[in-house]
């Protein structure tokens, strides 16, 4: 809202102005001068009273608008309070504009201090104003008045209208609960669960139903929050929550046969290495666990028992839903090779024709779901053989990677010895043991030779380093002797044969030293 203060100062100040410019004299001698100032006066009088005329102008015009307002909204107001509330929705309408009532009052009480004050200004500095502008202004405070006395008396009654409204709230939820009874009427028919019924057209309906009983809950639930808003007791609809039940355990069902037909269909068209076990498990189980739910809360019917029927019919064949299906996993198994499907086509008696499409109805056709026992020992085989290679090849590469530490031997120039061999000796460790766990396995014939082989080559190496180091040992005490003169005039023979001892194994270890991998030949 406008300043008025400083509306009250420019009136003061221009008032001012114009009156000590009216004061001036327009010829005045001044001694031997003689001052005229009839041209100062007309040309700066002007300016004081054109702004006396602006605000002069301004003032009625906000005080006539705020008038104008106030009496439109205590109108308003007036006019919304005489009105009787009807439905429920007029009164919590009515209800919630008195609870805010009193506030809007004390508004346009101060809206209206501010309009005394702005009419005070006017009546102080002798503004022009309106008769009927003025009549208005002091008409409103009576209107006013008569508003505050009449909100008050209204206010008074809010337990009386809050009573009606319970009335009125409890023919609405009555009348709701009418709907949901008519609508459960229809929802149970018969037809709906009937073996003999159109799928669709049962859906159709069945979703008509969810439909009308979704806006009746959202109904339902705006009733409870205006009974707990004006603290009314709140009403349970336990009829509405049952049939909302009832429907949609109805459309479950069909929704469940449908989509069971879909995928059974799916899953026996489709290329036998895209089934996922998994997947197919917990569809199954979904299923049966919804199928546990129709027979729990639906009357008797055909539909449930039938589509029992082909839901166990499927697990019936690949085995328990709970998290695979055994008989599909165990063809799924990526271990499965070349030399296990052979076994597979003995075992069924059948040999799949190369870049045939394997399908589920293929296999159940050729009688894979009659050997389940046969094929799971394929299947475990594969998977042992698989681990069994594995675990060779982590053999393998740890040896593909370990080197010796050689080191020079003092200050002598291409004379190196073997350094730490701790590393070396735990990898031999290592793959001895894991070696006999593989040629202990009953599933070791494909890698057999090669095992065979690994283990051949680890003893040899074994029996090389101990033999390696005790040498090593043996020429670390010996060099020391036979390296002084003295003893070799003195024991010429065996200074001989340490000569060629030494040559050897100097030579070795420089062999060494330039190829330190310790398994070369591997």
């Amino acid at each position: 809202m406008e300043d008025l203060e400083t509306f009250r100062i420019l009136l003061a100040a221009f008032h001012r102005q114009v009156k000590t410019l009216n004061k001036i004299v327009a010829v005045q001698p001044l001694g031997i001068l003689y001052l005229r100032c009839e041209r100062f006066k007309e040309n700066t009088l002007p300016s004081p009273k054109d702004l006396l005329v602006v605000i002069e102008n301004t003032l009625p015009r906000i005080g006539r608008a705020k008038i104008d307002a106030l009496a439109m909204e205590a109108q308003d107001m007036q006019t919304f309070l005489e009105i009787e509330p009807r439905t429920t929705e007029n009164y919590v309408e009515y209800l919630m504009f008195l609870e805010n009532a009193t506030t809007k009052v004390d508004q346009m009480e101060l809206a209206m201090d501010y309009t005394k004050e702005l009419y005070d200004i006017i009546e102080e500095f002798k503004v022009p104003c309106g008769a009927e502008d003025i009549s208005n202004y002091s008409g409103f405070s009576v209107t006013l008045s008569s508003l505050r006395t009449y909100v008050e008396m209204k206010v008074s009654d809010k337990l009386k209208i809050i009573s009606k409204f319970n009335d009125q709230i409890n023919k609405d939820i009555s009348s709701l609960i009418q709907e949901v009874g008519s609508i459960k009427d229809e929802a149970t028919q018969p037809w709906l669960i009937d073996i003999e019924s159109n799928l669709e057209e049962a859906k159709k309906m069945l979703d008509t139903y969810v439909t009308q009983l979704e806006d009746c809950q959202k109904r339902a639930a705006e009733y409870r929050a205006h009974q707990r808003a004006f603290k009314l007791e709140v009403t349970r609809f336990d009829m509405l929550d049952e049939v909302m039940s009832d429907v949609k355990l109805r459309q479950l069902l069909w929704e469940s046969v449908g989509e069971w037909d879909k995928i059974v269909e799916q899953w026996t068209a489709v290329e036998f290495n895209t089934l996922v076990p998994e997947d197919m498990g917990a569809i199954t189980a979904k299923q049966v666990k919804n199928i546990h739910q129709f027979e729990k809360g639906l009357p008797p019917n055909l539909i449930v028992p039938r589509f029992k029927e082909n839901v166990e019919a499927m697990r019936d064949k690949v085995g328990t839903p709970v998290f695979i299906l055994p008989v599909i996993t165990n063809l799924r198994n990526p271990a499965l090779k070349q030399r296990h499907w052979i076994k597979v086509e003995n075992t069924l008696n059948h040999k799949f024709i190369p870049d045939e499409v394997i399908t589920l109805k293929l296999l159940e056709d050729v009688g894979v779901f009659l050997f389940p026992a046969e094929l799971q020992e394929i299947s475990g085989q594969a998977s042992s053989e698989a681990g069994l290679e594995t675990l060779l090849k982590k053999v393998e590469e740890a040896w593909k990677t370990l080197e010796f530490v050689v080191l020079p031997h003092r200050d002598m120039k291409d004379v190196y010895i073997l350094g730490g061999v701790e590393e070396i000796q735990q990898t031999v460790d290592e793959s001895n043991i894991n070696m006999n766990t593989i040629a202990s396995s009953r599933h070791v014939g494909p890698i057999k030779p090669r095992v065979d082989e690994w283990i051949k080559q680890l003893d040899l190496f074994s029996t090389t380093l101990d033999v390696w180091l005790s040498c090593q040992q043996s020429w670390l005490y010996l060099e020391s002797i036979f390296s002084a003169p003295d003893i070799q005039r003195q024991l010429p023979t065996e200074a001989k044969m340490f000569l060629i001892v030494d040559k050897s194994f100097k030579e070795i270890m420089r062999r060494t030293a330039k190829v330190i991998v310790a398994c070369v030949n591997f």
